[in-house]
This record gives structure tokens, sequence and C-alpha cells, in this order.
């Protein structure tokens, strides 16, 4: 059987097995539904217009983009327990080409149970299919031309050795599918395991959290396969009742299987390779302001974008003023490279660059109904299409939702 077929199949059974481990783990919050529970039925009209829909250096397609939402979210919970589900479709239309018209699809589930004061278990589960290009800038500063489906589920615990010391582990795992591939974008499964501690240092500064880890993630792509291993150590702290800095750093070890070529053309390699990782960060909170500023360095396999793994640094900045009660703005940018030496871990070269910036408004007319307005610019440098994209969005959005049973 193929890596393909064998991911195919695996996708049911994964699904299978995330929504029983939701079931299991529900199973101790069920006499608490009745206690707490709320039902949110919403719906998003939205209307935005793009002068480069798919993100090309040339021959750009501007289009409107008419969606409409509805969604519904249930959640429950107590002291001991918590659960929550929630189910989201989209509807899109574009006015350059019908043919490209699409229903969005999201699903997601959540629970956490706490045995006692020490021990406490949470399992999740998720399920999107996604079609919109723009739809993973903001996380890592790609975009994509293809459609795709994402299957994940996962289960962590967290247990309290004292009342200083907190330990987890947890378990994800995650499955992109790729259809009308034209963007060189890979199918990828990844299994990722974390191992932490943290550690209350007030005995050495006020407020200060020390923290350590392990992790391993293996990702296999269509054409290569994956295994990274990590070691960091890192630091919190509150340095006023407004301020929070926080800095992590390590290393990791990646052993990379990739293929070069096709047909009776191709040949295996495998190459091992080290990086070094840093995650560091400060946020901003008072009554009308809150802001971050962080930097991440990582072994990414930014879903299967390059068909391998890169290394990716990310500059980030998000802020958000309240004017009044009815009345707030936010600000986000971010900076992202993605970088790969030929044979580092897959058969191609990469050296992407690319920024975005956006600015929006909200205005609540009461807790029920929002309108949002906004404008997003993003700039992307790539290498392999010979060029440089300038992409420019507007749009307004009108939300309206309910609660029931509150």
């Amino acid at each position: 059987m193929t890596a393909t077929g064998r991911r195919n199949l695996t996708m049911p059974i994964l699904a299978g097995v995330c929504a029983g481990m939701l079931l299991m783990a529900g199973v101790p919050c069920k006499p608490v539904l009745a206690a707490e529970t709320v039902v949110t039925p919403s719906i998003e009209v939205r209307q935005e217009y793009t002068d480069n829909l798919f993100y090309t250096p040339t021959g750009s397609t501007a289009t409107f983009i008419t969606r409409v939402s509805p969604g519904i979210k249930a959640s429950a919970g107590s002291e001991a327990a918590s659960g929550s589900l929630m189910a989201r479709l989209s509807g899109l239309h574009y006015s350059a080409d019908s043919s490209m018209d699409a229903i969005d699809q999201k699903y997601e589930g959540t629970t956490a149970y706490r045995f006692d004061q020490r021990l406490s278990l949470s399992v999740s589960a998720a399920y999107r299919l996604e079609s919109e290009p723009g739809r993973e800038i903001e996380t890592n500063g790609l975009p994509q031309s293809s459609s795709s489906r994402h299957t994940s589920c996962g289960v962590g615990v967290t247990h309290l050795y004292s009342e200083l010391a907190t330990g987890t582990m947890d378990y994800g795992y995650d499955q992109v599918s790729y259809s009308g591939n034209t963007t060189g974008s890979s199918s990828v499964a990844t299994h990722r395991i974390n191992l932490g501690v943290e550690q209350d240092a007030d005995q050495l500064l006020p407020l200060l959290k020390i923290h350590g880890g392990v992790r391993y993630y293996r990702s296999d792509y269509d054409a290569a396969q994956i295994d990274n291993f990590e070691m960091v150590i890192g630091a919190a702290r509150q340095l006023h009742e407004r301020w929070k800095v926080s800095a992590e750093g390590g290393g990791s070890y990646t052993r990379s299987a990739f293929q070069i070529g096709t047909g009776a053309a191709a040949a295996h390699e495998q190459n091992d390779s080290a990086s070094w990782l840093l995650k560091a960060g400060v946020a901003y909170t008072d009554e009308a302001l809150r802001g971050t500023l962080a930097f991440n360095r990582s072994v990414s396999s930014t879903s299967g974008n390059f068909g391998s793994a890169v290394e990716q640094d990310a500059l980030t900045l998000s802020l958000h003023r309240q004017y009044s009660y009815e009345l707030s703005a936010g600000i986000s940018a971010g900076f992202y490279r993605s970088t790969a030496s030929k044979n580092q871990f897959g058969g191609q070269a990469v050296d992407e660059n690319s920024w975005r910036a956006s600015l929006s408004m909200r205005y609540e007319f009461n807790r029920f109904v929002s309108a949002d307005a906004g404008y997003d610019f993003f700039v992307q440098e790539r290498s392999s299409a010979g060029g440089t994209a300038f992409t420019n969005k507007i749009f307004v959005q009108l939300t309206a939702k309910t609660n029931f049973f509150e």
C-alpha cells in the first residue's frame, strides 16, 4: 500500500479513535451537564475584496468574496469537569469565477476532567475542510492555493507534584491532505509527543517560573520523512501587573529521509542536521490596551507547504485597544522567513520571506450583535516562483449570536 493510501485509510480510523476518546473522557462529566450548560448559535455575513486571490507575483485575480457562516457551540462544566463542541459551515461565493465556490467546514470538540487536586486529563479532536488561500497566513505567513482536509486529535495529562512543581505529558496527531495540488504542497501526517515540567522560582525572583521539556515529532510527507528531537529550557516572569516577559531556548536534532526525482531515476537520501531554537516575548495588559511582541525560531512542517520541513523565523506584533464599551480596534503585523538548504530536509532549497499587516475595528451594538471592518496587506518573496507577490484585502462583517440555557 502506498503512503497516500495509508494516510487515506488512517483518517477515518483516527477520527473514530478521537471520537471514542472524547466520549470516554466525557463519561465522568455526564452528571455535570445539567449544572452549567450554554448553547450559542451564531451567524457571520462577510463581504471582502482582494486584488490578488491566489497571492501570485503575476497574473493576479481580483474578486469579491461573499461568505455566510452559520455555526453553533455548546459548552458545559463544573469545577471538576468541562467540555465543549463546535460546528461551523462557511459558504463562499467568488464574483470572479463561481466554479471556485465552496462550503468550508470546521468541527471541534474538547473535554477536560480533574480527578483530584493533583491530576487532570484533557482530550481534543478537530476536523477542518478549508479552501480559502489565505487561511494560514497569520500562523506561518504562507498562503495556500489548494484546498485541504485537516484532521487532528490529542490527549494531555497534567500532574501537580507539589505546590511549586507541575509536570505535563501530551500526545497529538495532525493530518493534512491537499486536493487540486498546483503549488508543490505535500500531504503530511504528524505525530507529536511533549514532556515538560514547570517550577515556581519565587526564591530566586518574585513571580518567576522556570520550565524545561523534551519534544519529538515525526512527519510523513509524500516523498519525505522527518524525525525531529528538541530540548528546551525557559522562564517567564510577571514584571508588573501589566507587563510579562518570557523566553525559551534550546536545540533540535533532525533526521530527514527523502526522495529525489521520480520513476526509474528516483534516488533516496538521508541527512542529519542540528538547529538552535528560540522563543521570546513580551506582553502588556491594562483595562483598555493589550499587546504582545514575540519572536519564534523553530523547525516546522508548515502544513506541508514545501513538501518537507523548514527552519522558520517569525516576528509578530499584536495590539488591541478598547475605546469604549462598544468600540475597539486592533493592529497586527508579522514577518516570516522560511529557509532550508538543498538536501537538508528535502531535495529542494527553500528561501522565502513574507510580511503581513492588518488594521481592524469592531463595534458591538450589544452582547449579541457586532460589526467589523478591516484592511489586510501581504507581501511574499518567493524564490521558487521567481517574483514578489503583493496582496491587498478589505472586508466588512456582521455577526449575530445568542445564548440558550445560560
